[in-house]
């Protein structure tokens, strides 16, 4: 792959993946500074529940369950009209990273699971990327930029026990919202800075934020201290990209809930679907997904087939209900 070149006077292209609390507020910021173009990709949709995180959205994106990058990209639109934003309702994985990165000259990461993190990752190093990488767990958070070949990347620092700080890649905890701010200013100012000077020699110290109690921390991670022979950015090891671990069919996804990928996408008509289960259940339907409730199951399905499984954990309990639902529609 060939490195983009970056110059002031580009059309910058930045992708955001995760627009959740800090995703979102990422976003916002960005918004309001002279870039040209934004994709926002995000599997998710807003639910009432996220009210008290996500407070940049509106109460009627809660309301009818839309997803968290067309909410954002409608928002956004409302702000700074000369942004060119495009919304992306997509589960990242191995399939799709590289169609989506591969005209970017700017990745931001604000996803909240591990795995993701370590596959956006791959795919930055693979592409010769710029990636700037956050994550938020409670009240404390990090971020860190990746220059491939130039710097330490995410698994760099996963590798190093002195270099990763005691903050789960994974959110167990719901974000402070002064933690997002912190991260999220941050992560902005380092955007606009790569975007200028994309030849700069960049610090390379992660930042470490504890928003309760108003401080901040850095880390040095300078490649050569501590990992110079990483399996991805050294030896071009990409065994989530390559589907070595991980990209099931069927994984687990929030708590007590499944997603399930069909192997090859449909094209599901979700007001006919949304008809048809009309009367076996509560049905929420809008332009790009359906809730269906039976309980104790809830089914969310997107037009590509794409599908979570609300109330178990079990991957029969949860094929059994979308072949049932979505496929015979009985």
């Amino acid at each position: 792959m060939e490195e983009r070149t970056i110059s002031s006077n580009q059309q910058h292209r930045i992708a955001i993946i995760g627009c959740g609390a800090l995703g979102s507020e990422i976003v916002f910021l960005l918004a309001q500074h002279e870039i040209n173009f934004m994709r926002l990709v995000d599997r998710d949709f807003l639910e009432k529940a996220d009210r008290g995180s996500h407070c940049l959205y509106k109460e009627h994106n809660f309301l009818e369950g839309m997803p968290k990058a067309i909410a954002l990209k409608e928002l956004c639109e409302e702000k700074a009209a000369s942004v060119k934003i495009e919304a992306i309702v997509e589960d990242v994985n191995r399939t799709n990273i590289l169609s989506l990165l591969e005209d970017i000259d700017l990745v931001i990461d604000a996803v909240n699971n591990r795995f993701t993190h370590q596959l956006i990752n791959e795919a930055c190093v693979n592409l010769k990327r710029p990636l700037l990488v956050s994550w938020i767990d409670g009240s404390h958070g990090a971020a860190m930029t990746v220059i491939p070949g130039k710097t330490s990347c995410l698994n760099c620092i996963l590798e190093s026990k002195e270099a990763m700080p005691d903050i789960s890649l994974n959110k167990t905890k719901s974000p402070l919202p002064q933690t997002i701010s912190a991260i999220a200013e941050a992560q902005v100012f380092r955007a606009i800075e790569i975007l200028k000077n994309a030849k700069q020699k960049f610090e390379q110290r992660l930042l470490v934020i504890d928003g309760k109690n108003s401080a901040r921390n850095t880390i040095d991670i300078t490649k050569s201290k501590i990992q110079p022979n990483c399996a991805v950015c050294n030896n071009r090891q990409f065994r989530r990209l390559d589907g070595k671990i991980g990209s099931a069919h069927i994984h687990p996804i929030g708590e007590n809930s499944l997603q399930i990928i069909p192997f090859t996408p449909r094209k599901i008509d979700l007001p006919t679907l949304a008809f048809n289960l009309s009367e076996k259940g509560d049905v929420l339907v809008n332009d790009f997904l359906l809730i269906f409730k039976k309980p104790p199951y809830e089914l969310v399905i997107f037009p590509s087939g794409r599908t979570l499984v609300r109330g178990t954990t079990d991957s029969g309990i949860a094929m059994d209900l979308v072949k049932k639902f979505l496929v015979s529609g009985k």
